[in-house]
């Protein structure tokens, strides 16, 4: 497993505690094997919820997954000329 730093700790520690273990599982699992591009997309998917019985999107849940998305994002190496 790749160490992780503080924001992505954070992040995960965030998504685990509202997410709860069951709905976080699968994005510890794609940290767990260090792709970190596919733990991103999986947090930013996380935006629905149940409501009397129907499954729709949370609003305030788009901002809060894109925040604990964005640590994750890979970024490009930039190659020195």
């Amino acid at each position: 497993m790749q160490s992780l730093n503080q924001a992505q700790f954070d992040a995960l520690v965030s998504l685990a505690y509202n997410a709860g273990a069951r709905g976080s599982r699968e994005t510890w699992k794609l940290v767990e094997k260090g792709d970190m591009a596919g733990a991103a997309v999986n947090i930013k998917k996380m935006t629905k919820t149940t409501i009397n019985g129907k499954l729709v999107i949370a609003r305030g849940l788009i901002s809060r997954r894109a925040e604990e998305a964005a640590p994750f994002m890979v970024q490009p190496v930039r190659k020195q000329e």
